[in-house]
């Protein structure tokens, strides 16, 4: 008999009604409250900037110590730095910007550029041609081909020598194919889905009404999702114990059909450790809108730490009074934190409005 049957056996044998209520509510309260993993570093409301290497190299010169006594004394906790495309060279900038960070209690997350549009002369296009998205009109982009097995294990060997280093964090950026459903329709990748679903995605109306297109989008989804699997895998390998993070467009259900971006099945999974919906607008009550609905499909598998937008740029408008109202708010509804795009635009206004909010 185990111990919890024969504490309650003894209970009944007592027939104390109040014994087996104090009995039921140490029980409950240890379950709530004594079997918690959450630490101080969880509960912390982290207050972050997605940067680049010009933020630290100033006139020519190396400068980060200056910038980073000022990121500390704004309370600023985490960088997530800007590493470009893979491959990435520059490992002798990133291990001395780790260092002074980790002077300076600021946790250094290097992030990856996937999806997005290369450079037309950089060896991975020029090497490989067939790596790239084919539109559907046939015009040829730069963009990585996220649905191609070697592309997807090309990022993976690629994103393993960070690793090697001593991060605090691996950050996803442009974690997904370009805007307006734009996959690619080469040849080899067309081939893989006809043989799955026996016809071309070029051959099938392009609108919901058709299931095998719904199915060319779950598709395409799917092997962006097998991409931050194989991602999450490579840092478990490794036995690093960091977390995978990722920044996502706000509208979770958008993001699957417009860009094969299913950040929620991520979360659900566990892939991500933190997960950043960018909700770059000015509209307050669109910005809570999505603040919340992040921390509902959240539910504490991974922290939010919502992106919040800074500068006048199309209608995002987003004014120091505007960031301070959308950082209270995001306190408010129980995120992580914020990160602030980018520390380009988080000028001196931002920073004095900034140090008059109480977040703790």
């Amino acid at each position: 008999m185990s111990v919890p049957e024969k504490i309650i056996l003894t209970a009944m044998k007592k027939k104390s009604l109040n014994y087996l209520l104090r009995l039921f509510l140490g029980i409950f309260l240890f379950v709530e409250f004594g079997c918690s993993t959450q630490t101080a570093d969880d509960l912390k409301f982290e207050k972050a900037l997605w940067c680049h290497k010009t933020t630290f190299v100033i006139d020519g010169n190396y400068r980060a110590d200056s910038v980073l006594n000022q990121y500390k004394n704004l309370g600023i906790s985490t960088l997530f730095y800007g590493v470009g495309f893979l491959p990435y060279s520059d490992w002798n900038f990133l291990d001395s910007l780790i260092v002074d960070c980790h002077r300076y209690n600021i946790e250094l997350h290097p992030y990856i550029i996937v999806g997005y549009k290369n450079d037309p002369n950089s060896d991975v296009v020029k090497n490989h041609p067939e790596w790239m998205v084919v539109r559907m009109d046939g015009e040829k982009t730069t963009n990585l081909n996220l649905a191609n097995a070697e592309v997807r294990d090309f990022v993976v060997r690629l994103s393993a020598p960070f690793l090697d280093h001593d991060i605090d964090g691996l950050h996803l950026d442009y974690i997904r194919f370009d805007l307006h459903q734009n996959f690619s329709y080469d040849s080899l990748t067309c081939e893989i889905f006809k043989n799955e679903y026996g016809t071309s995605p070029l051959d099938l109306d392009k609108d919901t009404g058709d299931p095998l297109w719904c199915e060319w989008l779950d598709w395409n989804a799917g092997k962006v999702t097998q991409l931050v699997r194989d991602l999450r895998e490579m840092i478990k390998r490794s036995g690093r114990d960091i977390p995978l993070s990722a920044a996502v467009f706000p509208d979770a259900r958008a993001a699957k059909y417009e860009i094969g971006q299913e950040w929620e099945l991520w979360v659900k999974e566990g892939l991500l450790d933190i997960v950043c919906p960018m909700i770059y607008v000015k509209n307050t009550p669109v910005f809570t809108k999505y603040v919340v609905q992040a921390m509902e499909i959240s539910q504490g598998k991974a922290k939010v730490i919502v992106g919040i937008w800074l500068g006048n740029r199309y209608h995002r408008n987003v004014d120091p009074e505007t960031m301070a109202e959308h950082m209270l708010i995001t306190k408010k509804e129980g995120a992580g934190g914020t990160s602030f795009w980018s520390a380009r635009s988080f000028t001196e206004e931002y920073q004095q409005k900034f140090k008059t909010l109480n977040l703790e």
